[in-house]
């Protein structure tokens, strides 16, 4: 059981109401491991922020940033990504600029003729940093037969390459994200499949109609991993009696850590392992 000594001490871990945490807690791992599901971000959550210094590649990068494919990504990334972080300005206008973002992108990426085979071997040229004790997190939640659902505004095929060819992607799991539409003639990418799901808008409307919202309806438990306050609205549109919230914030932490710890139930900071979730889940399924 996690106490509230353990999450006061640890310097990784910002939580504004510990009593309340700690409720949520108790109340997770008395109902067990038939009970949960886990909803989680990919991009800077199950993947670190930093790397060397630099940020971590994103699955749009993946493509984008590779060798063999032109660079344009840089100029969208910088024009959109401060609207995507402001403070300031309001979640409205930020979604008609991710709206813009996302439609460009994809539209570049239908340009370059892009194959399931490309995609198969950039991922594999291109390595990606996962946050620590990742494969722990997804053993843990394939033994113990808790479903993982993995919901991105990245690219589903690149995502689902990366898990595969890292040997994570489980019987348990399933991603959400944006997917490409093959050509049965070409084989090129000819187009991205509805809905569009970008930072701000991967909520119920996303997860309408597919196979895992009725895999979970009997499980009223969710624990939701993320590192924007967009993805707070991943389990909207679930059935749940009790929802622990942990968002990873591992940049710009002095400005945005009140906001991160009145938004999420808890708070890991600097880039920092899966080693609470992991424990947590562990005395679920004890």
């Amino acid at each position: 059981m996690v106490t509230a000594e353990e999450i006061l001490k640890n310097e990784n871990i910002a939580v504004r109401d510990v009593a309340d945490v700690l409720r949520k807690i108790e109340y997770i791992i008395e109902k067990g491991g038939d009970a949960l599901h886990v909803i989680s971000d990919f991009d800077m959550t199950i993947t670190k922020y930093w790397v060397n210094g630099e940020r971590n590649i994103s699955t749009h990068s993946v493509l984008t940033k590779n060798i063999r494919l032109p660079e344009y990504v840089c100029n969208l990334f910088m024009k959109y990504y401060p609207i995507e972080i402001s403070n300031s300005i309001s979640i409205e206008e930020k979604t008609v600029a991710m709206v813009e973002w996302w439609e460009q992108a994809h539209k570049k990426l239908i340009d370059l003729n892009i194959t399931e085979k490309d995609i198969a071997e950039i991922v594999a040229e291109t390595p990606i940093s996962f946050r620590d004790e990742t494969s722990r997190l997804i053993r843990i939640c394939c033994e113990g037969k808790i479903p993982l659902l993995v919901f991105s505004a990245g690219i589903s095929d690149v995502i689902l390459q990366i898990l595969k060819q890292a040997n994570l992607y489980t019987s348990n799991m399933d991603v959400i994200s944006n997917k490409m539409h093959f050509n049965e003639t070409t084989g090129f990418c000819d187009n991205f499949l509805p809905p569009l799901i970008h930072v701000f808008n991967k909520n119920e409307a996303s997860i309408q109609g597919t196979n895992h919202v009725d895999s979970v309806k009997h499980r009223k438990c969710v624990i939701l991993l993320g590192d924007s306050t967009g993805d707070l609205k991943m389990s909207h549109g679930f059935e749940k009696e009790m929802e622990l919230t942990i968002g990873f914030l591992s940049h710009d932490v002095e400005q945005k850590i009140e906001i991160y710890k009145n938004a999420f139930d808890v708070v890991l900071l600097n880039d920092t392992s899966f080693d609470f979730v992991n424990q947590l889940i562990s005395a679920v399924l004890e």
